[in-house]
């Protein structure tokens, strides 16, 4: 049984490196395909990823906190700026597997060389607005006040097991043994 084929059968999905629009779309592609084998049975995804697109994150955070099915979420090694919101946004259980950390921090723009002050301004209130989504996302999944999420984001902001457990970003922490239990026995 080739691998791929055995994680689809125990309904576990890998978001592994950069969240990008190919990402997105083949999120999306195996998520319905498993809700249509089984819109019952628990989906797990497993996060080793340091963010990277907002729009394309924000099409699997859609995908994954309106799902039919509970989708549980294990942070294993970091899910960093868009991936940790992935995180925060499963219907189902965030958890955190040995060392893992998340990390929170405004949106940025890479690559721009320079423009006009015009388009610079709209780009700077685009962020400004996407980061208040995306920390409003967060602050609800876990009961922060905004404003603190927002002066505790200025900068990166990292949060190991403990301290993401200890503010409510993660429910639980897991070891290796305990992840291969779960989705071995898939519940």
């Amino acid at each position: 049984v080739p691998i791929d084929s055995e994680f689809e059968s125990k309904r576990i999905v890998f978001v592994n490196g950069e969240i990008n629009q190919d990402m997105a779309d083949e999120f999306l592609k195996q998520v319905m395909h498993l809700v249509m084998i089984d819109n019952e049975l628990p989906i797990h995804v497993i996060i080793n990823s340091c963010g990277g697109e907002i729009d394309a994150g924000l099409k699997m955070c859609d995908v994954v906190s309106h799902c039919p099915c509970k989708v549980n979420a294990y942070c294993f090694t970091k899910a960093y700026s868009m991936a940790a919101i992935l995180f925060e946004s499963v219907n189902g259980t965030r958890n955190m597997v040995g060392h893992a950390k998340l990390m929170l921090h405004q949106p940025s723009v890479m690559g721009i060389q320079g423009g006009r002050a015009s388009e610079m301004e709209e780009l700077s209130k685009q962020l400004i607005e996407k980061n208040d989504l995306l920390l409003s996302m967060v602050a609800e999944r876990c009961k922060w006040n905004l404003e603190k999420l927002k002066e505790e984001t200025v900068k990166d902001r990292y949060f190991d097991t403990a301290e993401a457990i200890q503010t409510n970003l993660a429910d639980q922490t897991l070891t290796f043994v305990d992840l291969m239990k779960i989705c071995m026995l898939n519940k």
